[in-house]
């Protein structure tokens, strides 16, 4: 039961409805000096994936909260736009390896990779 709340919970975050989407992150290990070294896929399992959820949905709750509330006062984070060289550079390279992958959204990018049907081509950076 727990598994199908996260699951439909993920589907709700990301829009995409008819594909399953992976629960992975990409964890870059850095040098003294903070520069990223080594990358290293992390697949996680069930349980981080329902407390993560739990813990995603009670933060957005508590930062509608904060902004209706405290409008002029609060401080929400906003995620800078992606760089868009690098993101035409990767659609270039995936599109040219013969993947269809849309980059016009970050939507249809995620949408397109959770369709990409090879497990271990969505784990690629290209």
């Amino acid at each position: 039961m727990p598994q199908k709340l996260t699951k439909k919970s993920r589907e709700q975050r990301y829009a995409v409805y008819d594909v399953d989407i992976p629960a992975m992150r990409l964890l870059y290990q850095t040098d003294d000096e903070n520069v990223p070294n080594t990358e290293n896929i992390f697949e996680t399992r069930p349980a981080y994936e329902i407390v993560e959820e739990l813990l995603i949905k009670a933060n957005s709750l508590i930062a509608e909260k904060i902004a209706t509330g405290l409008p002029e006062m609060a401080l929400l984070r906003r995620q800078s736009p992606p760089n868009q060289r690098r993101l035409t550079t990767f659609g270039e390279r995936i599109n040219g390896l013969g993947y269809n992958v849309d980059i016009s959204s970050g939507a249809s990018l995620m949408s397109s990779l959770f369709r990409l049907e090879d497990a271990n081509v969505r784990k690629v950076r290209c």
